[in-house]
Parts: C-alpha cells; sequence; structure tokens
C-alpha cells in the first residue's frame, strides 16, 4: 500500500533502521519529480532528507540526484524513450548493502506518473557469466575492485569505471524485436572486448547498460583513448537479424583517485557523469 505524503512533516517521526530499507520502499512521483506517495518504508526514509522540491514536497531528486532526475523524467515521461530505468540510489544511507532504484511509467487519469522502487542491488556468486554476451556479470564488479583495494593496500593501484549506456536502444527492440536486439547486444560485446586492453574488465551490468573496470588509470585523460575506442566501435553498422542497424554509446568515468573505492560511490558518479554527458548532447544517433 502507497502512503500519500503531501509534505515531509507528515511522514512518520522515526526513519527506519538501515535494514528495514534494504527491504525495499515504494516511491511515486508526479510529472515534475515531486514526491505524492509513498510507502511506510519509503515514507519514514523520506522524512531524514532535506526535500528539493516546491512547497516542501520530496522530490525524485532526493532518490537519484539533480542530473539524473531531470532526464529520467524526459526520458520516461516526457519523451518515453524508455519504458524502465535501473541507476544507483543517492541518500542518507550507507553503501553497505549497495542499493538501486528501479523507475517505470505509470498512466494515470491524470498523467502519466513515475514509480520508484528502493531495493538492494542484486548479487550473487562470482565469476558468474551473462548468457548472451559471454562476459562477465555485474557481480564482478564487486571482486574486481576488491582485488585493486587490496593491491592499494601494498601500493598505489589506481583505476576507473566506465558506465556504457546505449542510446536509444529502446527502438532496436519496438522496430526490429528483442532477438535482433540480442544480437546487436553480443555483437558490442565482441567489438568492444577488443578495444580494450588485457587486464580490464567488461562487464554486462544490465539490459543496455555495460560497466568496464580500467586498471592504472588516474585521470579522465588516461581514460580518453579507451573511450574513444568503444565510441567508434558501437557506431560503425551492424548487420543483424537482415537489418542494419547503428548506435552511439554514452560513457560516464569515475576514479579510484577522486571518486573512492568503494563500488557504490564509484556506479553513483560514472552514472552521474554518464547522464551529464547525455544532457550536453541530447541528440542521439537514433537506430536505424
Amino acid at each position: 500500500m502507497l502512503k500519500r505524503v503531501a509534505n515531509i512533516a507528515d511522514a512518520p517521526e522515526s526513519p527506519p533502521a538501515d535494514g528495514d530499507l534494504a527491504a525495499g520502499g515504494t516511491y511515486l512521483f508526479d510529472r515534475i519529480g515531486r514526491l505524492v506517495a509513498a510507502d511506510p518504508t519509503a515514507a519514514s526514509w523520506a522524512a531524514t532528507i532535506r526535500p528539493n522540491g516546491p512547497r516542501g514536497v520530496a522530490s525524485l531528486k532526493d532518490l537519484v540526484g539533480e542530473p539524473r532526475a531531470e532526464l529520467i523524467l524526459e526520458e520516461l515521461l516526457s519523451q518515453q524513450s524508455a519504458d524502465r530505468i535501473v541507476t544507483a540510489l543517492v541518500g542518507p544511507v550507507g553503501d553497505e548493502p549497495p542499493r538501486e532504484v528501479e523507475l517505470r511509467r505509470l498512466e494515470s487519469a491524470d498523467g502519466p506518473l513515475l514509480l520508484a522502487i528502493v531495493r538492494p542491488a542484486p548479487t550473487s556468486e562470482p565469476g558468474r557469466c551473462d548468457p548472451l554476451t559471454g562476459l562477465a556479470d555485474r557481480t564482478a564488479v564487486e571482486t574486481w575492485i576488491a582485488a585493486r583495494r587490496r593491491e592499494a593496500s601494498r601500493a598505489v593501484a589506481p583505476f576507473a569505471l566506465l558506465f556504457l549506456d546505449l542510446n536509444e536502444f529502446k527502438q532496436v527492440n519496438d522496430q526490429h524485436g528483442h532477438a535482433v536486439g540480442d544480437e546487436v547486444l553480443a555483437t558490442l560485446a565482441e567489438r568492444w572486448s577488443a578495444a580494450i586492453r588485457d587486464g580490464d574488465l567488461l562487464t554486462r551490468y544490465g539490459g543496455d547498460e555495460f560497466v568496464l573496470l580500467l586498471s592504472g588509470i588516474r585521470t579522465r585523460g588516461e581514460a580518453a583513448p579507451i573511450v574513444e575506442r568503444l565510441r567508434k566501435a558501437t557506431s560503425a553498422p551492424i548487420e543483424a537479424g537482415g537489418v542494419a542497424v547503428q548506435l552511439s554509446v554514452t560513457i560516464g568515468v569515475a576514479l579510484s583517485e577522486r571518486d573512492g573505492n568503494e563500488q557504490a560511490r564509484l556506479i553513483a558518479a560514472a552514472d552521474a557523469d554518464m547522464y551529464a554527458q547525455k544532457a550536453k548532447a541530447p541528440q542521439h544517433h537514433r537506430p536505424k
């Protein structure tokens, strides 16, 4: 059941324990990102944050940060170019366990609304592979980062985390079917794997999102040649299912020496940078 929250002061006085939030919380936002309803766990958590929305109402910005909130509202509600977005949680909770926010569009008599579900980020046994692309799955990210932390205890071991998001990929599935979309993802995984260095780790993070971990990288400039190779590999036409598909990719960059060496912080930083890149170039190449 969702609890309607007109103002932060209407939420329960005592915030939930960290473990309670780990069980999940559900929010409902209007078309400009204001909180209009929340379940009891989410309403309690909302009482602990400083509202950014108008008239003291908590907003989507409190969950995902301002740059991402604006682009999520645009993609899910205004342009309706995506059906679902999963991103990192931004808020006053700890990094352990990592949490994510799944956002979906809901239709109502008053217009589209945004459903947000906070939940623990998926975990599973290390070493598992994504069956479609053959890449390591998202669980390998923490294993790789933990290894870098152990190296850092003996010597400086900087690294970068890149968040890759395919632009307009939903249109490939909508226009040509999921079989073509799957073939495109598998082809891109092969191209990207050929564009990176030995010792780097490319993972499928979920859907059309990928995470690349680069060892020995201290600055954005040092990552730039790899970023450019990935972009060129993406933009080359792909023959799949008898059609030619051409895509582009937006890549966010996080640096361990700037953003820390915890997975949740790095993912959030790279995700935020990725959305900032999208905001700078909103007109992406559309698939054919």
